[in-house]
């Protein structure tokens, strides 16, 4: 089941909200290859979620979220 879109947005908007704060840092390569696996590898990781961009069915996260340093996994994975 995915997390609804009213839900979605407010955390999302929050997320870019406390990256811009910090001046917008990019988490580096290696880092973002790091989130990437242990979502991958997650039993909530919808690859096919969010038109594409995959999604994590109990939380909502998107990939995006990866590249922004500021942002931990909310259900502490990372």
């Amino acid at each position: 089941m995915s997390v609804p879109v009213n839900v979605k947005l407010p955390r999302f908007a929050a997320a870019l909200a406390r990256a811009a704060a910090k001046g917008l840092p990019v988490a580096p390569q290696s880092e973002r290859d790091r989130r990437q696996a242990i979502c991958r590898d997650c039993e909530h990781w919808r690859p096919a979620g969010n038109f594409g961009l995959g999604e994590c069915a109990q939380c909502g996260c998107c990939k995006l979220k990866w590249w922004l340093m500021t942002e931990q996994c909310p259900l502490c994975l990372w």
